[in-house]
């Protein structure tokens, strides 16, 4: 028998605030709504703004299934938002979405290898250092990586700054809008 890992008061108290609240269940109680339940649910998030994915189901008949129905999440971004463009503008227009299937042979593969597989050792070896000198070859070369992206960056900044001096006192509507793009894009 293991410790516990809270105290029974503790535990009487959380019990007694879900009581009150009444906004959690027991997944093993059944539910009275209908509809379909998404295991992903609110743990996939969108790479590019951190919104979690909504769970939808779509038609995808095939000719041996001709039923079939694909479960994606998909982010909610609206382009056509306009608090969602000013917070996000790097996101993609169209819809990001991803199929469940996908991301859970993505985990189980992940828990095969590095959580439940017999090498498992073996692969967290490869990826973490055992040696203070490991670590240190690493962080070097992490350090380069960004010294190396850093100086590129300033490449790309230095190039914009000469074709806006270029441009000279032009105040032409083309002129002021490449202007525009080009501080922009700087920025």
């Amino acid at each position: 028998m293991h410790p516990p890992l809270t105290g029974k008061a503790t535990w009487d108290a959380a019990q007694a605030i879900a009581a009150e609240r009444g906004n959690t269940r027991d997944p093993e109680m059944p539910t009275s709504q209908p509809g379909y339940r998404y295991p992903l649910r609110s743990r996939v998030r969108c790479n590019a703004c951190q919104h979690r994915m909504l769970g939808i189901r779509r038609p995808s008949p095939t000719k041996n299934d001709p039923d079939g129905i694909n479960t994606y999440y998909k982010c909610p971004y609206n382009p056509s938002n306009p608090r969602h463009t000013a917070a996000h503008p790097a996101h993609p227009l169209s819809s990001v979405s991803v199929r469940q299937d996908l991301l859970l042979r993505g985990i189980s593969g992940f828990l095969d290898d590095y959580v439940f597989g017999r090498d498992r050792a073996a692969h967290l070896a490869t990826l973490i250092p055992a040696t203070s000198t490991g670590q240190a070859d690493r962080r070097q070369a992490r350090a380069a990586g960004l010294r190396a992206e850093l100086a590129r960056i300033e490449t790309a900044q230095s190039g914009l700054l000469t074709e806006l001096e270029d441009l000279g006192p032009d105040t032409s509507p083309a002129a002021t809008a490449y202007r525009q793009r080009i501080r922009a894009r700087n920025a």
